[in-house]
């Protein structure tokens, strides 16, 4: 798996069984799913892989939304410029159909 570009890495995770990520009693909520694996990339590639060989291993009741403005915050305080960038893939929850129905 290759660890490229930021988008691809929360649309491979959207690959792992739901429902390892909270509480079995709460219902699926499809931005804290998002923040969640936005906290798999943040804890690097050796956590991120652990997480895609075994989805037991995706973090419970934690997230990192903060994650989702890096780029753009970085780059309009760098060049004062707005962030016109859309990415190859969605990181958005059910954006990877092929992920879903392997799930």
């Amino acid at each position: 798996m290759r660890f490229s570009h930021p988008s691809s890495s929360p649309y491979q995770l959207v690959q792992s069984p739901t429902s390892t990520y909270t509480d079995p009693d709460e219902p699926f909520d499809v931005d804290w799913f998002l923040y969640a694996r936005c906290c798999v990339v943040a804890n690097g590639r050796k956590f991120y892989e652990a997480v895609l060989a075994n989805p037991e291993n995706m973090p419970k009741n934690i997230e990192f939304e903060a994650l989702l403005r890096v780029a753009r915050r970085a780059h309009e305080l760098k060049t004062g410029a707005e962030f016109d960038f859309v990415p190859p893939l969605s990181y958005e929850t059910f954006s990877n159909k092929a992920g879903w129905a392997a799930a």
